[in-house]
């Protein structure tokens, strides 16, 4: 992977859904964000940087600028899929913990916040790249990143894992991952069937509903109140079309 300093591709974010808080942050070729609080979702403007494993960011919107820290929990991960590199290229990702400082509050707030890192733009080559991150309420990380050309979803790779905050990684080994659209081509809601390797368990499913988002640079953002199996969270979607 590159040099954690180096200002290589990323997605994180961070949430606190009972409070009606969180954020989404992108370098993916260009950088972009959005803010969720008592306003509703706002497309943010963004500073990031990074200093060993950990992530600052500064997310400057209409309220006021938003500041947090995320820090891996343990460490970032490689991951991988049955079949070895994860759509896109080589991934590393973790569950964060977030030290927040809202807009116009004068407060911190520590709460969950997640991170995936490329040493290779994987929304670089032509088709379409989805990076979908979800919170559950047990603080672990529903991840699912997916590949493919042009709009026929039914052509993509994917892979999705389940991630915890003790280093612990499980890969399925199908992902399904369905997108409906407004008539302005804007995400609304977004739908997982994941299937774990074997046939003796069950899929998980989860779903979502759009809270708000942003379209800019060929790249679709959003954030969606999910709910996996009863779990309710917060989650992140991106799209980027090349």
């Amino acid at each position: 992977m590159s040099d954690p300093g180096s200002g290589g591709p990323l997605v994180c974010g961070f949430s606190d859904l009972a409070s009606g808080f969180g954020g989404l942050a992108w370098r993916l070729g260009a950088q972009g964000g959005l803010i969720l609080d008592d306003g509703g979702v706002q497309a943010a403007e963004v500073e990031i940087s990074e200093a060993d494993e950990s992530v600052e960011l500064r997310l400057a919107s209409t309220g006021g600028e938003t500041q947090a820290t995320l820090t891996p929990r343990p460490s970032r991960l490689a991951l991988e899929t049955p079949e070895g590199t994860p759509p896109g290229g080589g991934l590393e990702a973790s569950v964060c913990s977030a030290e927040v400082k809202p807009a116009g509050e004068n407060r911190t707030l520590r709460c969950f916040g997640h991170l995936s890192g490329w040493a290779e733009d994987p929304s670089a080559a032509p088709g379409a790249f989805r990076h979908l991150a979800v919170e559950r309420s047990d603080g672990s990380l529903l991840l699912v990143v997916a590949r493919g050309e042009g709009a026929d979803h039914g052509a993509e790779q994917s892979a999705a894992w389940l991630l915890d905050g003790e280093g612990m990684v499980s890969a399925f080994g199908e992902a399904l991952l369905s997108t409906q659209y407004d008539k302005d081509g804007r995400v609304t809601r977004a739908g997982l069937e994941l299937r774990p390797e074997g046939d003796e368990t069950p899929p998980m499913r989860a779903a979502g509903i759009r809270l708000g988002g942003s379209e800019a640079d060929g790249l679709s953002a959003a954030l969606l109140r999910c709910s996996t199996e009863g779990s309710e969270g917060l989650g992140g979607y991106l799209i980027k079309r090349g």
